[in-house]
């Protein structure tokens, strides 16, 4: 649930950088993606996993300092980067949830994660570490992620 919360705003972020530094169409990925990330977060509220740790209040933390930080320097390359940070610890709930549930993540689901990212960056316009940084990242995160539920999954049977 938090996971889900968390990525809709570093999404949103993006968005917003992508935008301001010119990406075009390899923009619009990221913005639907914060909605669709919102979208899931809503929908966990109901039946979402509820155990929330210290690393998920640590990562809502970053997101929303990585906004307070482009208000307050008017630039978005320091919170492209504080969010890519910020997901890196975003994601470790999804990574704990999964280590003794690895069948409630959806393999497949990670695995289209890290070819959209790959088509959302051949379609920007506009190459700078403001347009893709957080895109790469997503690509290997997902593509890791999905390594590790398939490693995890052969280790207690599941495959």
């Amino acid at each position: 649930m938090f996971s889900w919360f968390v990525w809709s705003m570093l999404a949103g972020i993006a968005f917003g950088g992508q935008i301001v530094g010119g990406s075009g169409p390899g923009a619009w990925l990221m913005g639907i993606i914060s909605f669709m990330c919102f979208t899931i977060f809503l929908l966990s509220l109901k039946k979402g996993t509820k155990d929330i740790q210290v690393i998920d209040w640590v990562s809502l933390g970053g997101a929303l300092l990585a906004m307070i930080m482009w208000i307050v320097t008017k630039t978005p390359l320091l919170s492209v980067i504080l969010i890519t940070a910020t997901d890196i610890l975003a994601f470790f709930p999804t990574i704990r949830k999964s280590f003794s549930l690895p069948y409630e993540e959806t393999i497949l689901t990670y695995l289209i994660n890290t070819l959209k990212f790959i088509l959302g960056i051949l379609a920007t316009n506009n190459y700078s570490v403001i347009t893709v940084l957080y895109p790469i990242y997503l690509i290997f995160a997902n593509g890791l992620f999905v390594l590790y539920l398939h490693i995890r999954r052969k280790q207690i049977g599941l495959i």
